[in-house]
């Protein structure tokens, strides 16, 4: 991993023109896209050098060839973090439009918060659907069922695969009921509440069973019919 790592930093140093690099600027795009192509790799993730190279070719101008652009915005996706949400953003919204940002979609799932959650969903209706749909399963986004479900139910759809495949792992809502209003509930509360009830019978099955001397003494408490019929005490 040391040496991925050392590589990566090289590939960073190559694209920031520093002594060393033969001008890969110039000739043949090759040079400029392999050395793209080997800071996607795990070991430059968080590499801030990086990501900010990355961020310049993505804007560069005159604009890079598309397959150039398309291995920059993989590059970026998979080496950004969380703590990049921000320069992502203003990278989506300032660069020039493409397919290549279909990749930068995909990376807001790695941010689990309600602005990457809006921003995913704006990106819903388009040719980068997929992408879209891909960030909210990530991200386990809730809410956004009634969003994906059209496009799952349209058979004539490109991504309606993609759209069912996501609908088998985007969480349902449950809604509580709280007074007069209703509280939208996500599964991990039902799995601890429904865990909760489990207990909490085993716990009075439990502390309900009569002891020997409550039989004898032929007053049994509130118990279940069942249980007085284990006691031999008919339970009509």
């Amino acid at each position: 991993m040391r040496y991925r790592a050392d590589a990566s930093l090289l590939a960073a140093r190559r694209l920031a023109g520093q002594p060393g690099n033969q001008n890969p600027w110039t000739g043949d795009p090759s040079p400029r896209r392999n050395t793209i192509r080997s800071l996607d790799d795990v070991a430059a993730r968080g590499n801030q050098q990086a990501i900010d190279l990355l961020d310049q070719q993505l804007r560069h101008e005159p604009r890079l060839p598309q397959p150039t652009l398309d291995w920059a915005s993989q590059a970026l996706r998979k080496i950004a973090t969380t703590k990049n949400f921000q320069q992502i953003v203003a990278l989506l919204k300032e660069a020039p439009p493409g397919p290549h940002f279909l990749w930068l979609i995909e990376y807001l799932g790695k941010v689990e918060t309600p602005e990457a959650r809006e921003l995913a969903i704006s990106y819903i209706d388009g040719f980068h659907t997929e992408f879209a749909i891909k960030a909210l399963v990530q991200m386990k986004a809730t809410g956004v069922r009634h969003l994906i479900e059209p496009i799952a139910d349209d058979v004539t759809s490109h991504f309606c695969r993609r759209a069912r495949w996501a609908l088998d792992r985007i969480p349902r809502l449950t809604l509580r009921h709280n007074g007069s209003h209703r509280t939208p509930v996500g599964p991990d509360t039902v799995l601890r509440q429904r865990r909760a009830s489990v207990d909490a019978g085993i716990s009075w099955s439990v502390s309900k069973i009569p002891t020997a001397a409550t039989v004898f003494r032929g007053s049994l408490p509130d118990v279940p019919r069942p249980i007085r019929r284990m006691c031999g005490r008919g339970g009509r």
